[in-house]
């Protein structure tokens, strides 16, 4: 085996030697060679043939003493990448800094999805979260650094999205487990490596900087810049490393949909339509998002003693959206539909709906405002016991979130096609429906409240992890048997979620239904071009349609002027002072959740290594042992009674029961 380990390393050496000179021959393109006197010389080439071997004294003959070779860029991060495949005793693949930096990735799922195996999810022209071997983002665990790194998503899936991929020197996917590998990685274990001090030789820094030119938003050039610098001593026993990370993008997302499809009978039309297929609406929208990301991280390596090294890491990274939505939508009513026309497979080709005002022509506007936080600080102390044994500590701490509930909304303004007759038609295959015969979406002086929620949109997330893990290893120079590891970990985690939203929705319970008008003056209503959507996939959608100004909205319903014409004003204002006279969105306690999580876990490993003939071998066998113990915490709100909202008879409305809190413990053992 030790023939076989140092065959490996004179034949690194020989193509470190090649890509280097290919470097220098075109201007160190792809590497750049440096000599360091202090630099330690490789051992000589005779030692390999005392151990025998074949190829060992091949290797000699044509190996060259180098003295000191020091391969940077783009080559040395390939070969880490293709070594990691090679050495490891799973199923392994990796991505380097310089893979990621050759594609225009901006976040470190974009460079994974370059990894065989797996895929992502993809919002907005960015990646977000992946999959691996087919199983979803809750089932991939993620490190960085090999620490547990907190996330601020809804379940055990990761946000790749709020770490820039600048960040990034190697990213390892494992797709087999091993019993130092965590439990719960079904899919696989990702593990984020950034960048350290001793990676480097010296003093280095590098900086880029860039444009993005996103022409969905109007082409504007936002920027896009990065940097990185550091030092170690001559003798490599200190060093430090800072980098940071800053990128802006503006992106609109069009879209144009029916919101899926219903199906119901219709016997006041024909009693033979009994199964119909219809849309449920034909919506347009226009997203907008401003998206700013940014991160910075150190690290510290240090040896105070020859058997010692002490590493000390922090990384932080803030991914923020600003989020606005704008959509008209017709919604279908099929109790007003008084003619239609199913097809060979009862799917509706046309329709039209009465004078009565079943259907509303809804001016829609939604916030969903984003401000992921990520933090991670780890301590890792490293004994070398002996040349064959060490032993390691590591702690750290992780912590994310994201507390933007409250600034969310979700509001329609809209008015009711009164008078005329609205007309639905099927255009095929190639196109979606349109609709024609509804009243003009650019008039502003007909408006009506309809929905007026603050907040609602997601939950504030809150995740942190505290991890201690203790590895100890021992290598064997002879015998089948070439390392043994042992290990304790602990890890305790707390995720909390809870929803902000304007308290039992009582401004929809007597806003919804269009019943309150508006004047344009009050909300600042206006007439918006948005364009042809999605290239006029729907014939004659409308490309200009009202907009208005939501706080104005707000403050306008919470005035004796809006919620005198409502039928309950006096109980509507009374919900409305107890609320601070506002529709301000407060903790809804029947969206809370708190899940506190502590695992420990102990695991054996050894790996037995030989020659079948010719052929090397290598076997990992192992055993991990891990207890989990969970506590759940919510609030238990008893419904009381559901009302039909007589404004709006699509809305009911809700009375619930007092509020109490409820809590359930696991605990399991594999």
């Amino acid at each position: 085996m030790q023939t076989k380990k140092l065959t490996v390393g004179i034949r690194n050496a020989l193509l470190c030697a090649f890509g280097a000179a290919c470097g220098l021959g075109v201007n160190d393109l792809y590497a750049q060679v440096a000599t360091s006197a202090a630099a330690p010389a490789p051992a000589p080439a005779t030692s390999a043939a005392q151990d025998g071997g074949a190829a060992a004294t091949d290797a000699q003959k044509n190996a060259t003493n180098l003295n000191a070779v020091q391969v940077t860029g783009q080559l040395e991060s390939l070969l880490r990448a293709q070594e990691t495949k090679r050495d490891d005793i799973g199923v392994v693949d990796s991505v380097s800094a310089a893979e990621a930096g050759q594609f225009p990735d901006q976040n470190v799922a974009d460079a994974l999805q370059r990894v065989p195996g797996v895929s992502v999810n993809r919002s907005g022209g960015e990646s977000s979260q992946i999959t691996v071997r087919g199983f979803g983002p809750q089932f991939v665990n993620v490190l960085v650094n090999g620490r547990d790194m907190a996330s601020s998503s809804t379940d055990r899936a990761f946000d790749f999205d709020v770490l820039p991929v600048e960040l990034l020197q190697q990213a390892v996917v494992y797709k087999t487990g091993m019993a130092n590998l965590d439990e719960g990685g079904i899919g696989g274990t990702v593990n984020l490596v950034t960048a350290q001090p001793m990676d480097f030789n010296g003093f280095h820094a590098s900086a880029s900087a860039g444009g993005m030119n996103d022409t969905s938003a109007g082409g504007k050039v936002t920027p896009k810049v990065s940097g990185i610098i550091g030092n170690t001593n001559a003798d490599h026993t200190f060093g430090w490393l800072v980098s940071a990370v800053y990128y802006k993008r503006d992106h609109e997302t069009q879209s144009v949909d029916t919101s899926g499809w219903m199906h119901m009978g219709f016997p006041w039309v024909n009693p033979n339509y009994t199964d119909v297929y219809l849309p449920q609406s034909l919506q347009g929208s226009v997203t907008h998002e401003k998206r700013t990301r940014q991160a910075l991280s150190g690290a510290i390596d240090w040896k105070p003693i020859d058997d010692l090294t002490v590493k000390v890491d922090g990384l932080y990274s803030e991914y923020k959206v600003d989020y606005g939505y704008n959509a008209f939508g017709l919604y279908t009513n099929p109790y007003v539909i008084d003619s239609i026309t199913p097809g060979a497979n009862n799917t509706a080709q046309s329709f039209s709906e009465n004078a009565t005002g079943g259907m509303s022509n809804d001016y829609i506007k939604e916030s969903n405002p984003r401000d992921s936080k990520n933090m991670q600080f780890g301590l890792n102390l490293n004994y070398q016991i002996d040349k064959d044994t060490q032993i390691d500590l590591d702690s750290s701490v992780s912590r994310a979130w994201n507390k933007q509930s409250a600034n969310g909304y979700f509001v329609v303004v809209g008015t009711r096609n009164i008078g005329v007759n609205p007309a639905w038609t099927n255009n095929g295959d190639s196109l979606l429906p349109s609709y024609t015969d509804f009243l003009s979406p650019t008039d502003v002086n007909d408006l009506h409240a309809h929905v007026t929620n603050e907040g609602t949109q997601s939950p504030n997330v809150s995740n942190g992890i505290f991890a201690n893990r203790l590895h100890l290893s021992h290598t064997f120079q002879e015998g089948v048997l070439s390392r043994l590891d042992f290990g304790l970990e602990q890890s305790s985690q707390t995720k909390t979620m809870d929803t902000y939203n304007t308290p039992n929705s009582f401004g929809c319970a007597e806003y919804c239904g269009y019943v309150a008008t508006i004047p344009a003056s009050a909300i600042g209503a206006h007439v918006a071009n948005f364009g042809s959507l999605v290239g006029g996939v729907s014939p004659g959608f409308p490309s200009q349609w009202v907009d208005y100004d939501v706080n104005k909205l707000f403050a306008y319903l919470a005035t004796p002027a809006a919620y005198n014409q409502l039928p309950n004003a006096d109980a509507f204002k009374a919900q409305l002072d107890a609320n601070g006279g506002s529709f301000g969105a407060i903790p809804d306690p029947q969206k809370y959740s708190r899940i506190h999580e502590l695992v420990r876990a102990a695991y054996a490993m050894g790996t037995l290594d030989g020659n079948m003939g010719e052929m090397p071998w290598e076997l990992n066998l192992g055993l991990r042992y891990t207890k989990t113990d969970t506590t759940s915490e919510a609030y238990s709100v008893p419904l009381v009674s559901l009302v039909v909202n007589p404004n709006d008879p699509t809305n009911a409305i809700p009375t619930y029961g007092s509020i109490s809190p409820i809590s359930a413990h696991g605990s399991y053992s594999n």
